[in-house]
């Protein structure tokens, strides 16, 4: 049979659509090897000055020793924990590294582009990383430890390294050009107190404090024309304007012991927003000093207690119902092409792919919407007070313009 004969065999009516002639077409066309601009990479470690402590806030500023600036990190040493009194442990809470910095905001001269919370940071830990990626940073975080691990860690000076993911993580045509800002980008980033991060049951508590702080940035450096090339970008007309993700959150909001429905209001949530992820803990685990657990997420309460969640409009509209045991974790991996659900964590998606970035696959605008509300059933009554975080992922737009950075909306 020919070659011709064969291809009609392939091809008809129904299908001739998905198929097509020539060498462009073709799975085994050859092709050319992918050249990029010559570029050179350079990490720099500074001390960060000032005497840094816990419970203060730290202020970063970077230099424009590059035409772009890539990855921004913190690294925080602190000393052995020591037990004062009597007692059996002193440790560092799971994920240190993110339990340390509560609050981080990024600013431009007076203009705040973004603030987020440590939460949010988990957040992103989860969604924007696979399981391997996830387990490098992990280990830099002090996360996925046990309490006997902590405790051997806690006997000597520990480090963490937290990536600060601003809005540019993860997209380098959204890396800052900062040859052409007139200032300086910093952030300021808030220290949680002793009490906050560290576990312990001796009579007197414990101490602990921070050796060194370093600030760890890449930038990225260019030939001169190229440098000039993205830096004409930003002295046109409209500057160049960049879609990001935002965070505004809703935190720690109490359900209170014996309820078996609360109902939780969404309201104050302005931005257009492409998903929402949340946390259910017990109260004690967040409000107890020297006993907190941000980050230690009970997988037994998750399934013990939580029944079903429903987002919705008042009586006007219900955007979605999940209900155990299996649409949390099949909503989750249905809408996110990165990341696994492995921790017991309450996401709603309204975009159909979620954790990727610079695409609109769906939002809702948080401010149509007039009575925003989740509600939470349960299998049984709650035993104790437990409380819930929740994060907004939201769409805002940064622009660059005239040695300028602002966001469109604040």
């Amino acid at each position: 049979m020919s070659n011709r004969v064969l291809l009609r065999l392939n091809t008809g009516a129904p299908d001739g659509s998905l198929f097509a002639t020539g060498l462009m077409h073709s799975y085994f066309r050859p092709e050319q090897w992918k050249v990029i601009a010559d570029k050179v990479r350079q990490i720099q470690v500074e001390e960060i000055t000032g005497s840094p402590q816990l419970g203060t806030v730290i202020s970063i500023e970077y230099d424009k020793t590059g035409t772009i600036l890539e990855d921004v990190k913190l690294r925080l040493t602190l000393s052995a924990v020591v037990g004062n009194g009597v007692g059996t442990y002193a440790r560092i809470c799971d994920f240190g590294g993110l339990a340390l910095i509560p609050q981080v905001s990024l600013t431009y001269q007076q203009n705040t582009i973004e603030t987020y919370s440590n939460v949010d940071l988990f957040f992103k830990h989860v969604r924007d990383h696979d399981i391997t990626h996830r387990r490098v940073f992990a280990a830099q975080l002090g996360g996925n430890l046990t309490d006997a691990q902590r405790n051997t860690r806690a006997t000597a000076p520990q480090s963490f390294q937290t990536y600060l993911k601003p809005y540019w993580y993860q997209l380098a045509s959204h890396c800052p050009i900062i040859v052409a800002l007139a200032n300086k980008l910093k952030f300021k980033i808030q220290l949680a107190a002793a009490q906050d991060i560290v576990q312990t049951d001796y009579t007197n508590q414990a101490t602990v404090t921070l050796q060194s702080a370093q600030s760890v940035f890449e930038v990225i450096n260019t030939t001169g024309t190229d440098r000039d090339s993205f830096s004409k970008l930003t002295f046109t007309p409209a500057g160049q304007t960049y879609l990001f993700e935002e965070n505004h959150d809703l935190s720690y909001v109490t359900l209170a012991a014996g309820s078996l429905k609360n109902t939780v209001d969404l309201k104050g949530f302005v931005l257009p927003f492409s998903s929402q992820y949340a946390l259910l803990q017990r109260a004690a685990d967040l409000t107890t000093p020297w006993a907190k657990k941000p980050f230690e997420l009970s997988v037994v309460d998750f399934q013990t207690y939580l029944q079903r969640v429903t987002i919705k409009d008042g009586s006007n509209a219900t955007f979605i119902t999940l209900e155990a045991p299996f649409d949390f974790a099949d909503h989750y991996q249905k809408h996110h092409c990165k990341s696994q659900w492995l921790y017991p964590i309450i996401c709603y998606a309204a975009a159909e792919i979620a954790d990727l970035k610079n695409i609109n696959l769906g939002s809702f605008n948080a401010a149509n919407i007039n009575n925003f509300q989740m509600v939470l059933e349960y299998k049984t009554a709650l035993p104790v007070d437990f409380m819930l975080t929740l994060a907004n992922f939201e769409h805002n737009w940064v622009n660059h313009q005239g040695g300028e950075l602002q966001t469109v909306f604040n």
